[in-house]
């Protein structure tokens, strides 16, 4: 991709990659604070053009250099410790789940709700 900027002059930036060279242009340089709206759309495009290139090339290295994958290899002992933190795992999980709300003990919290205001009746309104 060449976007048709001279790689001697200041006006671009040279890139060499494996045999290729890529030239972006630069953009015209805009006021920080009080860039239009165009400008600042010029710039992203200038910036997304640039970066597509090195994009695209990354997914044609990756696939061409993908590394292979071995399989994980475990013993006997290392097997067992992992399947014995899994059953402690699920016990604490279950331990920590709320326990099922039956009607005693919904019966018993309304007694208790009841002991509560009959006794400290002085202080509600």
């Amino acid at each position: 991709m060449d976007s048709g900027c001279d790689a001697q002059t200041r006006s671009g930036v040279k890139l060499t990659v494996k045999f290729k060279q890529f030239c972006a242009s630069t953009s015209a340089r805009a006021a920080q604070m009080s860039a239009t709206h165009e400008e600042i759309a010029n710039g992203q495009r200038a910036i997304s053009a640039h970066a597509g290139y090195a994009r695209k090339r990354y997914s044609e290295l990756e696939k061409e250099f993908k590394l292979p994958t071995r399989r994980i290899i475990t013993d006997a002992a290392t097997v067992e410790k992992g399947e014995r933190m899994e059953t402690q795992r699920v016990q604490v999980l279950e331990s920590l789940k709320p326990k099922q709300n039956t009607a005693h003990d919904r019966a018993a919290a309304a007694r208790e709700l009841e002991d509560f205001e009959r006794t400290h009746e002085h202080l509600l309104v």
